[in-house]
């Protein structure tokens, strides 16, 4: 795959970045759909990607997230419960 890129970034270094050991992250798209979970949060969920394709307020119903992408503020330090 060298020489793939997606917006100038190579493929090898998303895939290092979003499957990093040390960081739990769920990935969401503009409609607040899962696209992508790294290994750290696959355990919160059953322990496999099964996730992906679920929308994020099926996941946690409190979500703020697609407030949030539907206002571009983001919010920073808040915490709320996986699984």
């Amino acid at each position: 795959m060298s020489g793939d890129h997606y917006k100038g970034i190579p493929l090898e270094l998303l895939d290092a970045l979003l499957d990093n050991p040390y960081e739990s992250q769920i990935l969401i798209d503009a409609e607040g759909m899962v696209r992508f979970v790294s290994s750290q949060a696959r355990p919160y969920y059953g322990g496999s990607d099964a996730i992906v394709g679920k929308h994020i307020r099926e996941l946690n119903p409190q979500s703020e997230l697609p407030r949030v992408l539907s206002t571009g503020k983001a919010e920073i330090g808040r915490l709320f419960r996986l699984g």
